[in-house]
C-alpha cells in the first residue's frame, strides 16, 4: 500500500512540473564571451531587457521580465511580426565597471498586445501594454530567474500608487534605461533618478499646456485625462537634469522602461511631454507613466500563462519525514520564483496591509474599474 501511494505521487509531480535547466554557479572574473553570457539575478536591474529592432539595428523599447520566459513593455511602437525583434538580456558582471555589461540575445515568439491598445488608437495611450514571449528562457547562473518586483495583490498595488501620487511620499524612484539606442551592449543611464508628480492635481495641467497657448487643445486634453480612473497614470521628472533624451516629439525609443520606486515596479514610462524649453515654469520634461493597476487582470492572466513550476526535493522530502524509506531521493534544483510571489523584497515593508474584506472587494471590482477606459 505504501508503495502504491508513492507511485501515484511521483506521477503527479512528473505531469505538473518541468525540469529546471542545469545549475551553473557564477564564476569570478569576466565572462568568456561578452556577447553571449548568462544572466545573474543577484545584479542590479537584471530583470530589465532591451527590445532590439533587427531591421534598424537599434533598440526600439525596454521591458521587464515578469516570468522566467516573458516580459512586459509598451505596445504602440510594435507594428511588425515578433521575428523582427530580439530580446537583449544584460548582466553587469563588474559593479565597479558598470558601463561594460555583457549580453545575451533571445528571439521573440509572440507579442500579446493589450486589447485596449490594439483595438482603437484613441484608447492606446491608456492601455499601452504588451507581453513578449521568448522562444526560450535566458540562460542563467544559479537557480532563480530575474523578474520585476511588484505586489501580489491589487490592493497592495493600489496603496503603493497612492503613496507616490502625492507630494508627501519618501523614497527613491528611477526609470532605468539604456543611454545609446545603437549600442547593442547597453549602458544604463545612471542619471535617471526621478520624482513622481501627482497626476490629476498637478500633471494633467502640465501635459495639457501648449506653447504657444492653444485653449481648444488644453480643454480637450484636460477633459480627456481628468476622466481617467485614479492611480492608473502617474507622471515623473528627472531630478538631476531637466531634459529627457530618447527621441523626437513625445516619443521614446526606450518606451516601456519601468518606473521603479523603493525597488517596486509601479508602471511603464510610455511617452514624454517636452517642457524644457517652455517660457513658463516648470521647465522640465515629464515622463507619462501608465501604471500596472490599469492592466492588472490582464497582466495576472498572462503571468499565469507563462509561469511554470519546477521539480524540487520537498515533493519527496515530505514522505521521508514521515518515516518512509526511499532510496536515491530526487535532487532537482529548487523552484524558480512563482508568479504570485512578487513581494519578496525589502519593499514589502512599505506596503500597507489592510483588512481582508478590502482586498476581496477591490479584487472583485478590478475588471469593472481599472480595465475600462
Amino acid at each position: 500500500m505504501l508503495s502504491y501511494k508513492f507511485v501515484i505521487l511521483t506521477i503527479i509531480v512528473g505531469i505538473q512540473a518541468e525540469t529546471h535547466p542545469p545549475f551553473v554557479p557564477r564564476g569570478t572574473g569576466p565572462p568568456e564571451d561578452l556577447n553571449n553570457c548568462r544572466i545573474d539575478i543577484n545584479t542590479i536591474f537584471s530583470e530589465v531587457v532591451g527590445v532590439w529592432g533587427i531591421k534598424d539595428s537599434s533598440y526600439v523599447g525596454i521591458g521587464s521580465m515578469i516570468t522566467w520566459v516573458a516580459f512586459i513593455s509598451t505596445c504602440r511602437q510594435y507594428s511588425t511580426e515578433p521575428s523582427a525583434y530580439k530580446a537583449i538580456g544584460q548582466y553587469i558582471w563588474d559593479e565597479k565597471n558598470a558601463d561594460k555589461p555583457c549580453i545575451q540575445e533571445k528571439p521573440i515568439s509572440k507579442i500579446h498586445k493589450h486589447p485596449g491598445c490594439s483595438k482603437d488608437p484613441k484608447t492606446a495611450t491608456f492601455f499601452d501594454f504588451a507581453i513578449f514571449k521568448l522562444t526560450r528562457a535566458f540562460d542563467i547562473y544559479n537557480y532563480d530567474y530575474p523578474v520585476a518586483t511588484f505586489p501580489k495583490e491589487v490592493f497592495q498595488m493600489y496603496q503603493q500608487l497612492r503613496r507616490y501620487d502625492s507630494r508627501e511620499h519618501t523614497g527613491t524612484c528611477l526609470v532605468p534605461h539604456f543611454k545609446i539606442p545603437k549600442d547593442k551592449r547597453p549602458t544604463f543611464d545612471w542619471t535617471a533618478f526621478v520624482e513622481t508628480i501627482p497626476f490629476k492635481t498637478e500633471c494633467v495641467n502640465l501635459i495639457c499646456e501648449k506653447e504657444p497657448s492653444d485653449s481648444d487643445f488644453t480643454q480637450m486634453c484636460t477633459e480627456r485625462f481628468s476622466r481617467r480612473m485614479n492611480l492608473t497614470m502617474l507622471c515623473a521628472h528627472n531630478i538631476k537634469v531637466d531634459d529627457i533624451e530618447g527621441g523626437n516629439s513625445n516619443e521614446l525609443w526606450y518606451a516601456g522602461s519601468p518606473l521603479v520606486c523603493n525597488e517596486t515596479t509601479l508602471g511603464l514610462a510610455a511617452q514624454v511631454k517636452r517642457r524644457k524649453d517652455f517660457k513658463q515654469p516648470p521647465m522640465y520634461d515629464i515622463y507619462f507613466v501608465v501604471t500596472l493597476l490599469r492592466c492588472w487582470t490582464w497582466l495576472k492572466v498572462k503571468q499565469k500563462e507563462y509561469t511554470t513550476s519546477f521539480e524540487f526535493i520537498r515533493y519527496v522530502g515530505n514522505l521521508t519525514e514521515r518515516g518512509f524509506s526511499i532510496p536515491g531521493p530526487v535532487t532537482d534544483p529548487p523552484a524558480t520564483i512563482p508568479y504570485y510571489e512578487y513581494d519578496q523584497s525589502p519593499s514589502s515593508a512599505a506596503i500597507v496591509q489592510m483588512p481582508y474584506l478590502n482586498h476581496l472587494i477591490l479584487q472583485l471590482l478590478v475588471p469593472f474599474i481599472f480595465d475600462r477606459s
